[in-house]
């Protein structure tokens, strides 16, 4: 091969294409900036556009303000769900079960029965928390960042409190008291929406339905 093609040097060609590729990232890297200039002036419009209409748009929007404690259901939620939250054998196994279906089969009955045994000291609480005319969660407001960076410590606690409340219902249920059985679903349904109104987020939401669902 010669030393030139086209009457160019070889080492302009290597220069001419080392440019090109050059100005190709440096022009890619300008129409990603407006296209994200542009896409963030449309975002910040329309989240104006939300808070002008009276929209919570961030986790502190969602803040409300609080209400004396013997008007407030969360007191008795938060008691219920620290009474379910030492974690032990019972709830191992519980948590092997395939599903919960009546007629409880082989050691399932004694399993569920260890299960509420631990877990008694939160019924009452939920009762009590039903009979509250408002809740509202007490909250640490956010500053304003995402709600991404959001921490969601005990949603675990909140799954086994509905499985307490749900197995609950069944045993009540096994034992013919329908009442109580009713009692529990309504009181599932209320974790339910107590959970959505916690600071906002999908894993939140997701577990909330969840609940709703069980029941």
């Amino acid at each position: 091969m010669t030393e030139t093609e086209a009457g160019v040097p070889r080492g302009r060609w290597k220069r001419r294409v080392g440019w090109t590729f050059l100005s190709l990232i440096v022009l890619l890297f300008i129409v990603h900036a407006l296209w994200s200039a542009e896409s963030r002036g449309r975002l910040d419009k329309l989240v104006a556009a939300y808070r002008a209409a009276g929209e919570p748009v961030k986790i502190d929007d969602w803040i409300e303000p609080p209400i004396p404690d013997d008007q407030n259901a969360a007191v008795e939620v938060q008691a219920a769900l620290a009474a379910v939250h030492p974690q032990s054998n019972a709830d191992e196994t519980v948590g092997h079960m395939q599903g919960f279906v009546l007629p409880f089969l082989g050691g399932e009955r004694a399993a569920v029965a260890a299960f509420l045994t631990e877990k008694a000291a939160a019924l009452p609480l939920m009762d009590a928390a039903m009979e509250k005319p408002q809740f509202v969660w007490p909250e640490v407001p956010w500053g304003g960042r995402p709600a991404i960076d959001a921490m969601l410590p005990g949603l675990s606690d909140w799954r086994v409190l509905a499985n307490t409340l749900e197995l609950s219902a069944l045993d009540a249920c096994a034992r013919g008291d329908q009442v109580t059985a009713l009692l529990r679903v309504r009181e599932m349904l209320f974790l339910g929406a107590c959970l959505d109104r916690r600071r906002p987020s999908l894993m939140t939401f997701l577990v909330a339905a969840g609940i709703r669902a069980a029941a």
